[in-house]
């Protein structure tokens, strides 16, 4: 009996002995994670994340030093062009990175992106040899009359993130002109037929109406409008086929979004829209800007033009007709049946919005266009640097766990434009400047290519030689044999 005893004073000197080791052992714990909490050990002796920290990291590194980044997690990108006076710490929701102006932060050990502005993108001035882990991002709202290197295949697969006005491009500007859908059902501008009808017959304008300075274009636009203005008149307001003034408050391009000038558009029943470039999905303010004021659109540029109609019956689509004759006679026979004419403008007088997908596309977008929207939502550019901060941001954080990186990888559906031709007769014009620079600038990407990936050493000028003695080659054999693209 005393045995039992015993034995039970002695579990039971156990069993508090193991209860207070555990209270001493949980509450040292409680103490860690609530100091880690409030005071975290690895920050102790990291500086505040400030564009500051970075510079002084370069600068350290510079004279010599070996830099062990303060924030590593936190990736550097650097506009090689610039373009954005969005620099500094970005605050990207999920991750932070560091936007920058400056080449010299290539040297950076958190270096982790260089973004390229198309207009002022140069074959001959490229960061080379690309180092391994480095991504390219290419921002290009123009059309390829500012550079063609980005029609090629060779070019885009060299880029890992795009934004450009293609719809498969990473973050797309398809609608960069667009500020609403009630841009387009507004009656803000909105003149009746008989209104239109009076400013023919009074005061003698003509049904159609041209505004365009920049006379030399891919698309070759002028040759098709002056063709036309054989069989219909046409008020052609600006430099290219001038035959009627503007108002003198109206001169200029910085006028053209201009009320006055709106309201002068809006007289004419149609309006020639006309990119400067036929590429898919580039759609510009020349044919929002005549469905905003209540106009018909003749619209001649992107292929796929379909996708961004209202309705199916809201413009003139020049390629569904063989002649610019043929269209004329369209026109003439809306011009004089008002009614028929009025089945065009449903969007305004019925807001007769079928298109599902353009509704959804204003509606989903994240970034703004108008200044309002802009202070509201930020820019495009904000969200595209955003966009690939995230994507760098995650990649070395799951690689960090061991996990495989995601690949990103553009092509050419994130540009790629096709080759110039004359739109009068659909085949390629081997006299045209453009064409001959659409095929210099495939030569070019073909060159560029191998260069990087290969991480081949040339110099400028031998770059150059080997461009022309290609581009001379592939030339004369295309001509030789009346070959096109």
């Amino acid at each position: 009996m005393l045995m039992f005893a015993l034995l039970r004073m002695k579990m039971k000197n156990v069993f508090n002995l193991f209860i207070s080791c555990g209270l001493l052992f949980g509450s040292i714990l409680l103490s860690i994670v609530v100091q880690e909490y409030f005071n975290p050990q690895k920050d102790v002796d990291r500086p505040t994340l400030s564009e500051e920290v970075f510079e002084e990291e370069l600068n350290r590194i510079y004279s010599g030093e070996i830099v062990e980044p303060s924030f590593p997690e936190v990736p550097v990108m650097v506009w090689w062009t610039p373009f954005s006076g969005d620099t500094g710490i970005q605050d990207c929701g999920k991750h932070k990175c560091y936007v920058t102006n400056e080449r010299e932060f290539l040297d950076h050990p958190n270096h982790k992106n260089i973004f390229f502005y198309g207009t002022s993108f140069s074959e001959y001035d490229l960061p080379l040899p690309r180092p391994s882990g480095v991504d390219w991002s290419l921002l290009h709202e123009e059309s390829p009359k500012n550079n063609q290197i980005f029609s090629h295949e060779d070019m885009m697969v060299l880029f890992n993130h795009t934004s450009t006005f293609r719809k498969k491009s990473d973050l797309s500007l398809n609608t960069q002109y667009l500020d609403s859908i009630e841009d387009i059902t507004s009656s803000k501008y909105y003149k009746p037929v008989h209104v239109k009808n009076r400013y023919m017959k009074e005061e003698g304008y003509a049904p159609i109406v041209y505004v365009q300075s920049g006379c030399e274009a891919p698309s070759n636009r002028d040759t098709y409008v002056q063709e036309l203005m054989k069989h219909i008149p046409v008020d052609s307001y600006g430099s290219c086929l001038h035959n009627k003034e503007l108002p003198s408050e109206m001169v200029g391009s910085e006028q053209m979004d201009n009320k006055d000038f709106f309201n002068l558009l809006s007289r004419y029943k149609f309006v020639l829209s006309m990119e400067n470039a036929i590429c898919p999905d580039y759609v510009t303010e020349k044919y929002w800007r005549t469905l905003s004021i209540g106009s018909i659109p003749i619209y001649m540029g992107a292929p796929n033009i379909e996708d961004f109609l209202p309705n199916n019956k809201s413009a003139i689509l020049t390629k569904d007709y063989e002649t610019p004759e043929e269209v004329a006679k369209v026109i003439r026979y809306l011009n004089h049946d008002d009614k028929a004419y009025e089945e065009y403008l449903q969007h305004k007088t019925h807001s007769k919005i079928h298109n599902i997908w353009l509704k959804n596309q204003v509606q989903d977008r994240k970034w703004g266009v108008s200044t309002e929207q802009q202070m509201e939502l930020g820019n495009s550019v904000k969200h595209f640097q955003c966009m690939i901060c995230n994507r760098i941001a995650d990649n070395q954080k799951y690689s960090s766990k061991g996990f495989r990186p995601a690949v990103y990888r553009a092509d050419s559906s994130h540009y790629g434009c096709p080759a110039p031709k004359n739109p009068l007769t659909n085949q390629v014009d081997y006299n045209d400047w453009y064409f001959q620079d659409y095929l210099r600038m495939k030569t070019t990407a073909k060159h560029l290519r191998s260069i990087v990936t290969n991480r081949i050493s040339i110099s400028d000028e031998d770059l150059r030689t080997k461009i022309r003695q290609d581009w001379t080659t592939e030339f004369m054999l295309l001509v030789q044999n009346k070959k096109s693209l």
